[in-house]
């Protein structure tokens, strides 16, 4: 790696080693990867880039939290995903150079690898098959976004949310799943008065606690019962 503090090592065996894409490239290819990218810590309300911004490199989080952030209209403003650790994203501006269709904001204290734009291009030139490693990161993403569709769809409002809550906790390892309540309905595509009500019924039921920008599970197993049906 490229002089990597060990702490950041450590993190990148817990985290980035075990993403689906990264984990299916053969070990030298991962090797490589990570020979050419650089570790930095970025404070929480940090833009890592901004919606049309021209590709600054391929991305992957390490700890903390990005919002990806679109603007379907002027004046409106929706969360599109939320980048949890070891979960690599930015591929899609890195593969056709175009602007980013989203805008990056750190939301916690975080710590990043980066491959820069300019390191990208020359891996890029060097060995075509990265342009395929690059398209299979882009399909996973899009087959977990369609999957996510039809599994939502098929699904009450009270299901979904149940499901969406147990499976952040488990990706985040932590008991706590931090989004407003404005967050939490863009992503789940339901009113902000809808989700008050499920959260408000969760929490009487024993399942969770609502925060101020957060939310405390706290019985996962009923909360898996519940997502499943």
């Amino acid at each position: 790696m490229r002089a990597l503090p060990s702490s950041v090592r450590a993190l990148v065996s817990d985290t980035i080693r075990a993403d689906p894409w990264f984990s299916l490239l053969k070990l030298e290819r991962q090797n490589f990867l990570l020979s050419h990218a650089t570790a930095r810590s970025m404070a929480a309300g940090t833009r890592l880039y901004r919606l049309g911004d021209p590709p600054n490199g391929l991305h992957a989080l390490l700890k903390g939290q990005v919002r990806l952030i679109s603007y379907p209209q002027p004046g409106m403003e929706t969360l599109s995903n939320l980048i949890r650790p070891g979960q690599w994203f930015g591929e899609l501006s890195t593969i056709d150079g175009q602007g980013r269709p989203h805008e990056a904001m750190i939301s916690e204290p975080s710590i990043l690898l980066t491959i820069n734009a300019a390191d990208m291009r020359l891996l890029l030139d060097s060995d075509p098959l990265w342009w395929r490693d690059l398209a299979l990161l882009a399909a996973m993403h899009q087959r977990h976004g369609v999957r996510e569709y039809v599994r939502m769809r098929g699904k009450s409002s009270r299901q979904r949310m149940a499901g969406f809550l147990a499976n952040r906790v488990m990706g985040d390892n932590s008991a706590y799943v931090v989004l407003n309540q404005s967050e939490l309905a863009q992503l789940m595509g339901l009113s902000r008065q809808r989700i008050n009500i499920l959260l408000g019924r969760m929490q009487g039921d024993g399942l969770l606690l609502a925060h101020y920008g957060k939310i405390e599970i706290l019985d996962m197993d009923q909360l898996m019962r519940l997502a499943r049906g």
